[in-house]
């Protein structure tokens, strides 16, 4: 699921321009592997890396990538097992359908980490921690006929000065490289992203390992072996995927294409870039909505926001529902259930009834229907003769709940990427204040050329467009700076308005 940056792009991937010699040792099982995470806590961020090399050391594949999930989640743990799943994947490329080789090293400085490498679906259920990316691993290894031999390698050997093991500097090589990794996200500075490297000399059967490894994180994180995360992070407590009608579910992703799946994987994970994610993330300064302008817009804000525009959509949402509920021939007591139930938002008594608001109606908008209301859906086609489905039945207004659910996306998402709005909830209204503070205090102590800046008065100096009040703004501000005479101000704090 999402950090709700890309979670599938590794940040860096790099070879040696040969790799013909790393393939043939993996076949053989001689490879040497290690991975290492990195956990910046005060910061919040978090990534791994990754290598693999040939038995000789000569050829290798190295990687990089942020860790995956809300930032909620966020540990050391976390980070060492996306390393090691980086390395499962990889190698599962790398066998290519060919014979899995008899075993392979992989090495890494957590050892409960590295525990995860001999796990069985049996060890893993709905309350473990990180259980989403256990199943990535413990799939990949019970899958692929392939064998970890887990190594433990200590960390941060280099602090004692003292020769190390192969195995020990690989693990040195990989702690810089996902701390710099985390570091980079912290700071979020577009001249520093790590840029891929090496792409057209890691292949494997003419194949680019980089695309397949892109391809192998997205199916890896949204296939559906991780519904059980989503019962444990959607669902009440109380509530299991044993009451929702799964097969509908899966049969309306079966429809979508990939944009779509993509946006409802988001939607899901709780990983769209909502004003609250944003702030979380330090690149917002405040979590208003863009459409209505309240504060804490999450993901139900979007669905519910009561700006007229929202409103338009929300409004055409129930007309085609409700048409949709007539064109299926719906149960009338059904089809009043759920339009009732979504506008009203009130408790019913009938058992069915109780199992859908028990699931909740976000849920139900998101995919989530109760097997109960299919099952009368479809005893009520059968008192009518229909050969029709519920589960066809339930899959159409899946479908039409998902289509709504992205046009409020797309709707609050143009709202926001309009100029002013943008800057408004970027920073304009503490910018104005700030630069009437650095107006008032002058240029007479500020060298000559910054002089011109101030020949103009405030008021006109204000009236100015927002891109030339951020150019005054930095250059006198970074002038003040570099002179060690700025005032403290909320931008000498800031990251989300110094990045603005």
């Amino acid at each position: 699921m999402t950090k709700i940056r890309e979670l599938i792009n590794p940040h860096f991937l790099d070879s040696t321009r040969e790799v013909d010699l790393l393939i043939r040792d993996f076949s053989q099982g001689t490879v040497v592997a290690v991975s290492d995470g990195s956990y910046l806590q005060e910061a919040n961020e978090a990534a791994a890396a990754w290598t693999i090399e040939s038995a000789c050391g000569t050829q290798w594949i190295m990687g990089s990538l942020g860790v995956p999930g809300s930032t909620e989640d966020y540990s050391s743990y976390r980070s060492e097992l996306t390393g090691l799943v980086a390395i499962s994947l990889t190698m599962k490329i790398l066998a290519g359908g060919c014979p899995p080789p008899p075993h392979v090293i992989i090495g890494c400085d957590g050892k409960a980490a590295l525990e995860s490498l001999i796990l069985t679906k049996d060890d893993i259920n709905a309350n473990t921690s990180n259980v989403d990316l256990l199943s990535i691993l413990s799939d990949i290894w019970n899958s692929s006929g392939m064998r970890p031999h887990p190594v433990h390698v200590k960390g941060h050997q280099d602090d004692d000065h003292q020769p190390l093991t192969r195995l020990e500097k690989m693990n040195v090589l990989m702690d810089k490289l996902a701390t710099m990794t985390a570091t980079v996200q912290q700071e979020r500075v577009a001249s520093m992203k790590i840029p891929f490297l090496g792409m057209k000399s890691v292949t494997r059967d003419s194949k680019h390992i980089a695309g397949c490894l892109h391809k192998a994180f997205y199916s890896a994180i949204v296939n559906g072996n991780l519904l059980k995360y989503y019962e444990k992070k959607l669902l009440d407590s109380s509530c299991t995927m044993d009451n929702i009608a799964m097969t509908a579910f899966r049969h309306a992703r079966l429809t979508m294409q990939l944009g779509m799946v993509k946006f409802m994987s988001k939607w899901w994970s709780n990983t769209l870039l909502t004003g609250v994610i944003l702030q979380q993330r330090r690149s917002r300064i405040h979590n208003r909505c863009p459409r209505c302008n309240e504060w804490g817009e999450d993901k139900l804000h979007v669905l519910v926001c009561w700006d007229s525009r929202a409103k338009i959509i929300r409004q055409k949402y129930f007309d085609s529902l409700n048409q949709l509920l007539v064109n299926t021939s719906t149960h009338p007591e059904i089809r009043t259930f759920i339009m009732e139930g979504l506008v009203q938002f009130f408790r019913h008594n009938e058992q069915w009834k109780r199992e859908q608001q028990h699931i909740g109606w976000c849920n139900f908008i998101s995919g989530f229907i109760g097997k109960m209301l299919v099952t009368k859906q479809q005893e009520y086609y059968k008192t009518l003769g229909s050969r029709n489905k519920g589960k066809q039945w339930a899959s159409k207004i899946i479908v039409h709940n998902w289509h709504m659910l992205y046009k409020q996306w797309l709707g609050r998402n143009e709202v926001l990427h309009q100029k002013e709005i943008i800057n408004s909830l970027s920073g304009g209204a503490p910018l104005d204040i700030e630069i009437e503070r650095e107006y008032d205090a002058g240029y007479e102590d500020l060298p000559p050329i910054v002089h011109k800046w101030f020949h103009m008065s405030k008021i006109q100096l204000l009236d100015k467009s927002i891109e030339y009040k951020k150019g005054w703004f930095l250059i006198v501000r970074t002038i003040k700076e570099s002179l060690n005479v700025a005032e403290y101000s909320i931008f000498s704090s800031s990251r989300a308005l110094r990045k603005w």
